[in-house]
């Protein structure tokens, strides 16, 4: 009895623990996943800058999510008042179950970016666009 009471206190806390520790999609800010063949292939979350983490500036994490041979990456485009100011794009090729970070050094107001997947014919494979502040 004591060892199956041990057992659930133990189970209890950890579970505890992992309700106190986010995970990196629940903290950030918002994201974008893409899905192939019905399934999902790899993920996009901007977070917000924190102070003291990754300099103090925005980043993105990118996690490829499927076993397929297909590195996945992130479309970003840039805008300041409103006038595209430049895109640009960053992979993670890491493989399956990975996850790369960018912290994002940018001057503007917002991002646009979604969460891709290299197919090898165009068009890729993208998730939905997701537009956040930079400020």
């Amino acid at each position: 009895m004591r060892s199956a009471l041990r057992g659930a206190a133990v189970g209890a806390a950890a579970l505890g623990l992992a309700v106190l520790i986010p995970s990196a999609a629940q903290a950030a800010s918002s994201y974008s996943v893409v899905n192939t063949d019905g399934s999902r292939a790899g993920e996009a979350w901007y977070n917000r800058p924190v102070a003291g983490t990754h300099a103090d500036l925005p980043w993105i994490d990118l996690y490829d999510a499927k076993c397929d041979g297909h590195f996945v990456y992130v479309s970003i485009t840039v805008s300041w008042s409103g006038h595209l100011d430049h895109t640009y794009g960053l992979k993670n090729d890491g493989g399956c179950g990975t996850t790369r970070g960018f912290n994002l050094n940018e001057t503007g107001d917002s991002i646009t970016y979604r969460a891709c997947v290299s197919g090898g014919l165009w068009p890729d494979t993208c998730g939905p666009r997701r537009t956040e502040s930079l400020r």
